[in-house]
């Protein structure tokens, strides 16, 4: 027996004993018909709200200890003891009863009122918000989303933005609900490039903007022309095109990579010695990438590197040779002729 139901009975049991003390008895006739039983309650009307108690004592004359009813239990329900709990909005009469005596307490219970913090919101993907909500009794709100997928909620009312789509978010508290209307909007994305020319082996850094600060996922079309890596730095690889990909929760944006072989640029195409003469030759690479220097006859023009994008050409001994400057499957040729002093 819990402390309301203890200080029930404790409060009649007092009250019977002071009407036996206080009242003065009387000699009735035995032919006189009865009196009825005075019922005295604590409350003779009352407003709660859902999930309220409330103890309704009571003290008959006769100091008999009276039965509670009430006429809506769904409304609201009275035990032995006459408390009374308030289960959802509407009106009951809680009937006290003695022998030869009643009183009647009306009951009404109020309607739960629940207040949203927001009735509509709109999020990115990957976004995520705070949903607050009071109910007017002070129960505790649970929430649930109509499309988990789209829009979830956990039981604190913080709403996840996951893809694409709306969702109606429910918040409860006994017989009330309140719904705030979630609509999930894809996240915009900016590439500081959408184009780029490349020489093989050479990088490009790309990098993604997207509007709710997510890292992006990057992919290659094509590896073998141009390989990325998860913070996007392109690396040229081989002649061709490939698409780069930037994706932020499901948006995509591309720039286009085309590697291409360099041109070569030689400062003579014919170069004329006579032996022991030395000369020099240059030449221009547009990748900015060191070539490869070769002589096809070695024994009529010796080269030696003097940088690399010169050489010195030595003269030996008459007779015709070529200097070859190769990058990246690209060849230029000068043709050297020698002649005796």
């Amino acid at each position: 027996m819990n402390k309301i139901k203890r200080f029930s009975l404790l409060l009649c049991a007092l009250a019977a004993l002071t009407l036996s003390v206080f009242l003065p008895a009387r000699h009735i006739p035995a032919r006189t018909p009865s009196l009825p039983n005075l019922v005295i309650l604590s409350h003779y009307k009352a407003t709660m709200d859902v999930g309220d108690s409330l103890p309704l004592l009571a003290i008959a004359s006769n100091g008999q200890w009276p039965t509670f009813k009430s006429s809506k239990p769904s409304v609201a329900y009275v035990d032995a003891y006459g408390i009374i709990t308030a289960k959802k909005a509407g009106t009951a009469t809680i009937t006290v009863k003695v022998r030869r005596g009643e009183a009647h307490c009306k009951i009404t219970v109020r309607k739960t009122k629940l207040l949203l913090s927001e009735t509509s919101i709109s999020l990115v993907c990957g976004d995520y918000a705070r949903l607050k909500a009071k109910a007017s009794n002070g129960t505790k709100v649970s929430f649930k989303s109509s499309k988990s997928s789209v829009a979830s909620v956990d039981e604190r009312g913080v709403i996840y933005a996951l893809k694409p789509g709306s969702a109606k978010i429910t918040a409860s508290a006994g017989d009330a609900k309140a719904v705030c209307t979630v609509n999930i909007k894809h996240p915009t994305l900016r590439l500081n490039r959408n184009k780029a020319t490349l020489y093989r082996t050479r990088t490009l850094q790309l990098t993604a903007e997207a509007s709710n600060g997510h890292t992006p996922v990057w992919k290659s079309s094509k590896t073998s022309v141009a390989t990325v890596d998860e913070d996007g730095l392109v690396t040229a690889v081989g002649h061709g095109t490939a698409n780069i990909t930037a994706t932020v929760d499901g948006v995509k944006r591309y720039c286009k990579i085309t590697v291409k072989q360099p041109t070569i640029t030689l400062s003579k195409s014919t170069l004329k010695l006579t032996v022991g003469e030395k000369a020099t030759l240059t030449c221009r690479v547009s990748s900015g990438i060191s070539p490869l220097w070769a002589s096809t006859n070695a024994a009529v023009a010796y080269i030696m590197s003097d940088g690399d994008f010169k050489v010195t050409v030595t003269a030996r001994k008459a007779g015709n040779g070529t200097v070859v400057v190769t990058e990246d499957g690209v060849r230029v040729r000068c043709k050297i002729i020698v002649k005796e002093r």
